[in-house]
């Protein structure tokens, strides 16, 4: 495929950020505009989901830790909050995410939510940035990306989740310790994380292995010492036989808004042993592409981009706000100019881009295309020829190795230098 002038391809990528932006205007505008309060124009709280968090540090600085994993109890304590009744939020994570949330309460509750939002996104850039060799635009398209932009309405984690799992696996050459660290507080939402120890099998990294057995063993312990084992039980019970309830017969946004093999499977033919099948399939290549990935000399960036679509693609119990992760993958793959090796794979990246938008739409009209995208592109990913000129590989034998840009890198527009020839 004939590459595209530098100045025309930059042109194309700041309108598709741009693309957006008057649809986050006048959706923000028309959602808070249209609040009463802390109620949302649909009878929700403002922020959707964070009431959970917000409720979660409330009750645990009254001392009232097992309403937390009570399901009726939680809710009634909502509904009281909020004046009025409003549609069923429950405390999906492990005890140990309490660790997060604990000053959030100290804030009233709007301020709390923006303080949330912000911190999020500040950690996916100090996460994702180091990344790319324009730091400041790749860090404008995460802060504009749809993904953020969701996350930012549902009051949701997904930009934090994001920022563990990317800092984990940039870190896990050159810092495996920090790196094993980080796979360790990443246990609040283990079902992104089934790619984690698939990377560090395949990098014979070892030391991030023990690392991240420690922490995330220390954060499940001392979280059942200190708020008790019964919450544990308690979450392992009621909250988690609902959150199934959810996945394997939930409907509405909560279906709509899941990208995954499974919940695809649940849209088109409502068969739970068959979408169990698909999605145990859909895990398996995923993962072993990322195995295979690793144990390649694929550049760093074209690693870490199928790891991240990886992580999404083979759990069954994903939502559009988890995308933050993909939204790094294909800032990666813009860089390593995966998009020039066929206008198909340019096409699929910018539906990827925009799908933790338009997955409901789609999910909607029985078009459950969200799994097909992301799996595709990474197969596509996987296949793709590459110059050697991106990020080099994480080697545990060579830390120094990790991250560094070559020297004569050429970039497209996240980058800083062109080839000597001038495309």
């Amino acid at each position: 495929m004939a590459q595209l002038p530098i100045v025309s391809k930059a042109l194309v990528a700041g309108l598709v950020l741009a693309l957006p932006i008057p649809l986050y205007i006048v959706f923000s505008l028309k959602y808070f505009g249209g609040s009463d309060g802390l109620v949302d124009p649909t009878g929700h709280f403002v922020g959707r989901d964070f009431i959970n968090l917000w409720m979660a540090s409330d009750l645990l600085g009254r001392g009232e830790v097992e309403r937390i994993f009570d399901v009726e109890s939680f809710h009634v304590e909502q509904s009281e909050v909020l004046g009025q009744d409003f549609p069923l939020h429950l405390w999906s994570y492990p005890p140990h995410f309490l660790y997060f949330v604990v000053p959030l309460a100290l804030m009233p509750y709007l301020a709390a939510y923006g303080f949330w939002t912000v911190v999020g996104l500040a950690a996916l850039l100090a996460a994702a940035t180091p990344l790319f060799r324009r730091p400041g635009l790749a860090g404008l398209s995460l802060a504009l990306a749809p993904s953020t932009f969701v996350n930012f309405v549902a009051g949701q984690s997904g930009t934090l989740i994001a920022a563990l799992l990317v800092a984990g696996l940039r870190l896990s050459g050159s810092r495996p310790i920090v790196s094993g660290t980080l796979f360790g507080l990443l246990t609040v939402k283990p079902q992104l994380g089934l790619v984690v120890p698939v990377v560090l099998i395949a990098t014979r990294n070892w030391a991030a292995i023990a690392s991240a057995a420690a922490v995330g063993g220390l954060v499940i312990l001392s979280s059942g010492l200190i708020f008790g084992w019964d919450v544990w039980i308690s979450y392992l019970n009621a909250n988690f036989e609902t959150t199934s309830s959810l996945l394997e017969a939930g409907s509405g946004n909560f279906q709509l808004m899941m990208p995954t093999a499974f919940m695809s499977v649940r849209i088109l033919y409502d068969n739970l042993a068959f979408a169990y099948l698909v999605q145990a399939v859909v895990t398996m290549v995923s993962l072993i592409i990322v195995y295979r990935t690793w144990r390649s000399s694929r550049s760093l960036e074209r690693k870490l981009g199928i790891t991240l679509l990886g992580a999404i693609v083979s759990t069954p119990y994903a939502h559009n706000y988890d995308l933050s992760i993909a939204s790094v993958a294909i800032l990666l793959f813009f860089q390593n100019k995966l998009d020039e090796r066929s206008r198909f794979t340019g096409h699929i990246m910018m539906l990827v881009w925009f799908l933790p938008i338009i997955v409901l739409p789609f999910n909607w009209v029985g078009w459950p295309i969200g799994p097909l995208l992301l799996l595709g592109l990474a197969w596509s990913a996987y296949w793709a020829t590459e110059e050697s000129d991106g990020l080099t590989s994480i080697s545990t034998s060579s830390p120094r190795e990790a991250s560094v840009l070559s020297a004569d890198a050429r970039c497209g527009p996240l980058g800083t230098k062109h080839s000597r020839n001038g495309t």
